[in-house]
């Protein structure tokens, strides 16, 4: 049997026996992202979101925002015409041989899924 959102909303509430504002926000946001989560691993609707952070020097791993269900493409913007692409590396087999010498550069050039919410950066910039 299928559920609402309001029946599933109604539920959610009663189990957590709090009916405060803040409380119904986060529990609406939750069952949200869940429902995202959900889709995604099964293929399905998914929407795109752009998200920034800047780069820190000497820092090779970044965790995802917490509403991220899947990173499908990466740049590193140096300036606002020229954006450089990143790659990704599926392979872990491929990831190791990549890392395995040391590199340095300004940019990353490929980055690895540490899990579903890390990512890795290589070379480290």
């Amino acid at each position: 049997m299928a559920l609402t959102w309001t029946e599933m909303k109604t539920k959610a509430v009663r189990l957590s026996r709090d009916t405060t504002a803040g409380t119904l926000t986060q529990l609406q946001e939750d069952m949200n992202t869940g429902y995202h989560m959900f889709n995604a691993k099964f293929g399905r609707y998914f929407s795109r979101k752009q998200q920034f952070t800047d780069l820190i020097e000497g820092q090779g791993i970044y965790q995802t925002p917490i509403d991220c269900i899947r990173v499908i493409g990466m740049v590193a913007s140096v300036s606002d015409t020229y954006k450089i692409p990143i790659k990704e590396v599926r392979s872990e087999f491929e990831w190791r041989q990549i890392t395995a010498y040391p590199y340095q550069s300004n940019w990353p050039a490929y980055y690895f899924m540490l899990g579903d919410d890390e990512l890795q950066l290589w070379p480290t910039p």
